[in-house]
Parts: structure tokens; C-alpha cells; sequence
């Protein structure tokens, strides 16, 4: 492959790839992102336009990628774009791998930090990027998916090139073994975690309690994480886990059924999504976080007491049916400016949104069912919004 070639990225409307990486490493990057395309489409940062915006291009593209690629460095773990891109990534729940250009970053902090959870391939084992690219494929059902979605170029056969050496497809637990009738090369072996190598991998940075089902509750998470992706074999996560941290983006799987009180206490998380799992959360589990936006599951049936406590950039939330009882000052001293409530709704707890702005309320069921709703007191903002009965989500 000649070295001065430069790769465009791609932008059709086709599945591709997202390559995040240092500037540093372009030299380095550059000839295995050559290498990628001769398989699949490429996306990277030199596909955005002169004068855009930079953190929209950044953001529309890595919603747009089947996979997500990190090429890890020691100038890529201290970038600061490549960590919004990480933790972005991770929000979006994308299909991710590190591609490990160096020797032993996989045991440093930083990287434990940023990414430890992503599947991770050693390029640094490989003689060419094309016979790398050949073993990455083989190894990984997510870019075998995308190539399946792809026709290859007209007259231009595929790259068949198998490497001799052995690497290593370190897997996140998160993420099940897919079974293939192809047999894998004999050179290449696949190496799986279970939750007893993860809570090792792990020890100073999350740490975890075995529970009498099998299942382990996460006990506490290291002040410093920015993102978490819990994994899926934890079912609890414990009270004050993340209290004060500086976590800004956290993925919660479906194992989880308990938040515990205080859980999230007073730290920077942004982004809340809640799966139908969970049917407990303890008093002031978010309160005094930056939530903007929430999404709450069908699970639980009560907002507790102090759950948003204090959440001054919400504005707006839907309550999902199946809720009966929003507790004492849920929602008080928060931004809130707008809330939709479900039919379901039997108790307004005291001060539930004291203090608040509310403007709008929409209320799923009729004015008969709300005039039955147990409304304490300290709820006056009700009183004063405007209201929408019968409420149908557009």
C-alpha cells in the first residue's frame, strides 16, 4: 500500500464505520483506515466540511455508524475530543472495539477509564494493516454484519489475506458469544471474561458484591469515572454508588432491578435512561444531578421521595403508565417546566414539585380520574399550569 496515499471519508448513505483517533497518529491511523476500506465504508474526521460545526458532524456521525472503532495510543487516551467521542459512543450504546496500536495500554488506568468495556483487538501483533483487517473481520460478528449489508466494489475482489499471528479479541461481558458453522482460524483465539475476571480487571475502579441468586450488586464506583457501562450480570446497583462522583453518562442493563437510595447523589450524570427492568429505586437516587433528559422505565410504579431533587436542568419528563405514586418532593426545587402524567397516577406526595417553574401538565386520563387523585399539599404549581386532559403522545 503506498504510504503517501490519503484516505477520504466516506459519505453515501450506506452502513459504514466510525474511526476515532488522535492527530498525533495520523501517519499510524491513516494506512490501516486505507486498509479498512478495502472492505467497508469509513467514516473520520476528516469528512467534515470546512466552517461545520464540528461537535454536530462528530455527533450526527457516530449516530449514524454500525461500528464504532477507537485507535488506542498513549496521544488518544489524553485527547480530549477522542473522550467526548468515547463517551458519546458509549451513551448511543454502539457496537465498539478498541484497536490497540501500542503494547500495554490495555492495563493503564486511563484506558480501564475511558474504554476498558470495549472489545479490544492488538493491531501492534499484525506484519500488515490488510492482514489485520483480514483477522478483525474474521473475529467480529458485528463487522462481518456490516460487510454482509455491503456489496463489494464492482472488479475489485475482496482482500482474502489471513494473518499467521496470533492475536487476541478481548470481549466486554456485557456482550454473548455468537455461534457461526464457520470454524474459526486456528491461529486466532477468542478469550471470555467472567464477572469474577471482570470485578479483577476492575478492583479500584468499580466493586461489586456476590448476591445469594448468582447476581452481584455493584457497591461502589471509583469518584473519578466519567461513563460506566454496567455489566449485565449485576442486578443491584447500591446506596451511594456513584454519590458525588464526576459521572456524566451511564448505560444500565436489563439485569438490573434495585437502585438503592443516594445511589447517584449529587454527581454530574446528564443522561438517564431506565430499563423495564428495574421496579425499585431508592429515595434521592438522582437529586441534585445535571439530568437534562430522562427516560424513565415501565417497571417501577413510584417516583420516590427526592428522586429529582434539585435537578435544575430538567425541564420536561413523561411518566410512564403503571406509575401510581410520585412521593414527597420528587420533582421540588428542579427546572421543570413541563411534565406529562399517566392515568395511573393515585398520590401526589407533599411539596412533589415545590419550588419548581411547572407550566404545563398533560394528563393521560380524564378530569374525573384526577379529581380523584390524592393531591398533598405544597403542590400549588399544579393549580397554575396549563392543563391538557386525555393526553395522546403525538
Amino acid at each position: 500500500m503506498d504510504g503517501n496515499q490519503r484516505p477520504k471519508a466516506y459519505t453515501g448513505d450506506k452502513p459504514y464505520i466510525f474511526v476515532s483517533y488522535s492527530q498525533a497518529d495520523s501517519v499510524r491511523v491513516f494506512p490501516f483506515i486505507l486498509a479498512l476500506q478495502e472492505r467497508y465504508n469509513v467514516w473520520f474526521d476528516e469528512g467534515i466540511p470546512v466552517g461545520a460545526d464540528w461537535m454536530k458532524e462528530i455527533e450526527k456521525h457516530i449516530d449514524g455508524c454500525d461500528v464504532f472503532l477507537f485507535m488506542v495510543s498513549a496521544q488518544s487516551l489524553n485527547s480530549d475530543f477522542c473522550r467526548k467521542e468515547i463517551l458519546l459512543a458509549q451513551y448511543r450504546e454502539k457496537k465498539s472495539i478498541n484497536i490497540l496500536m501500542e503494547n500495554g495500554l490495555e492495563k493503564t488506568g486511563k484506558f480501564i477509564l475511558l474504554c476498558g468495556l470495549f472489545q479490544s483487538f492488538k493491531l501492534f501483533e499484525f506484519p500488515s494493516d490488510s492482514s489485520a483487517v483480514a483477522a478483525l473481520t474474521e473475529k467480529s460478528t458485528w463487522l462481518k454484519d456490516v460487510a454482509k449489508m455491503l456489496e463489494p466494489p464492482e472488479n475489485e475482489p475482496i482482500n482474502k489475506t489471513e494473518s499467521k499471528l496470533e492475536s487476541k479479541v478481548v470481549y466486554s461481558p456485557a456482550i454473548q458469544p455468537v455461534e457461526t458453522k464457520r470454524e474459526a482460524p486456528p491461529a486466532v483465539q477468542q478469550v471470555w471474561e467472567t464477572p469474577e475476571e471482570t470485578i479483577k480487571r476492575f478492583k479500584g475502579k468499580l466493586s461489586f458484591e456476590r448476591l445469594n441468586d448468582g447476581t452481584y450488586k455493584l457497591v461502589k464506583g471509583s469518584s473519578e469515572l466519567q461513563t460506566v457501562e454496567i455489566p449485565n450480570f449485576v442486578s443491584v446497583i447500591g446506596e451511594e454508588a456513584f454519590e458525588r462522583a464526576k459521572l456524566e453518562y451511564i448505560t444500565i442493563p436489563e439485569s438490573v432491578k434495585i437502585i438503592e437510595r443516594n445511589a447517584f447523589y449529587y454527581c454530574f450524570l446528564r443522561e438517564l435512561r431506565l430499563p423495564d427492568s428495574v421496579t425499585s429505586i431508592g429515595d434521592n437516587a438522582f437529586a441534585y444531578t445535571n439530568l437534562s433528559s430522562v427516560t424513565l422505565g415501565r417497571g417501577n410504579a413510584c417516583i420516590e421521595h427526592c428522586m429529582f431533587y434539585g435537578c435544575s436542568e430538567l425541564r420536561s419528563i413523561r411518566i410512564p403508565e403503571g406509575v401510581t405514586v410520585i412521593g414527597r418532593s420528587a420533582f421540588a426545587v428542579s427546572g421543570l417546566t413541563e411534565i406529562t402524567l399517566p392515568a395511573t397516577l393515585k398520590t401526589i406526595g407533599k411539596k412533589a414539585f415545590y419550588a419548581t417553574t411547572l407550566q404545563r401538565v398533560k394528563y393521560r386520563g380524564t378530569r374525573r380520574l384526577w379529581e380523584k387523585i390524592d393531591i398533598n399539599f405544597g403542590n400549588d404549581q399544579l393549580s397554575y399550569a396549563d392543563f391538557t386532559y386525555k393526553y395522546v403522545d403525538p
